[in-house]
């Protein structure tokens, strides 16, 4: 697959502390990748990195064009990005109004707008929410909004600092399809940040961080392979996988089981 997103040996200090160290990674056309780092590991530091709000070692590429003080405004304009504070990334009292305020600054026509937005909230199921004040929401739907204003002026990518925190385990699951969907749909690529292995199952591609150098990459299934590597680095397991993994290595199972139907489907027979 081409490569829409590269970064290069990428390197940051911050008080004379190293957080990151020739750091290279590549995100291909929609795809959905994730990025595992154990808590306290650089999740927002890296988001803020690739997102151009901390100064990088000019290592950054999106779609040839690499990320300097002089492309900045250029590059800003083709990404979308959610930190983890998420109620500090509001801008008015009012989701319609959060959703118009972007494609207004980049002068999008009325028709544009309307049809934008409605293109957005549709994929997000979002479309009774428009008249909702933004205090009122949950936590959850307070995502999908965001994605909604990180999408809706097409970016190329969008970075996501973990913001699975703060969500229960039903909702986790309904925000990794979404994720998926949004990719598969909307001609854009995600690249999130997450300590949970439960977040990331529907990746297309994983990087695991460690110590602020890459460790691991490959898909879902190859970092499985290095269960104990992710247990040491406080990464754990989702319960089902893990289960997976022990019957695998007695040979009771021919793969690894995401779903618990699944599993309880193949024990039974």
């Amino acid at each position: 697959m081409d490569t829409l997103f590269k970064v290069e040996k990428l390197k940051f200090s911050y008080n004379n502390k190293e957080i990151f160290s020739d750091l290279s990674f590549e995100v291909g056309y929609n795809e959905l990748v994730s990025i595992l780092l154990p808590n306290g590991g650089g999740k927002s530091t890296l988001i803020n990195l690739l997102s151009g709000l901390l100064p990088s070692n000019d290592c950054i590429t999106l779609d040839n064009i690499l990320l300097t003080r002089k492309t900045g405004k250029k590059y800003l304009r083709r990404i979308g990005v959610i930190f983890e504070d998420l109620d500090a990334q509001f801008l008015t009292d009012v989701v319609y109004d959060e959703l118009i305020l972007p494609l207004a600054n980049l002068n999008y026509s009325k028709k544009e707008i309307k049809n934008r937005i409605k293109t957005i909230t549709s994929i997000l199921g979002i479309e009774d929410l428009l008249d909702y004040y933004v205090d009122s929401l949950s936590t959850y739907d307070k995502v999908r909004v965001l994605l909604a204003c990180s999408l809706i002026h097409n970016p190329q990518i969008i970075f996501l600092d973990d913001v699975f925190r703060n969500l229960t385990n039903s909702e986790e699951r309904k925000l990794i399809v979404l994720l998926k969907t949004i990719v598969d749909l909307d001609n854009v690529s995600i690249v999130l940040t997450t300590s949970d292995f439960s977040n990331i199952i529907y990746s297309n591609k994983v990087y695991v961080i460690d110590d602020g150098k890459l460790s691991l990459d490959g898909s879902v299934r190859d970092i499985l392979e290095y269960d104990n590597r992710l247990s040491k680095l406080g990464i754990k397991l989702p319960i089902m996988i893990d289960i997976s993994l022990k019957l695998k290595f007695y040979d009771l199972l021919d793969d690894i089981i995401f779903d618990e139907e699944k599993m309880v489907d193949v024990l039974w027979d």
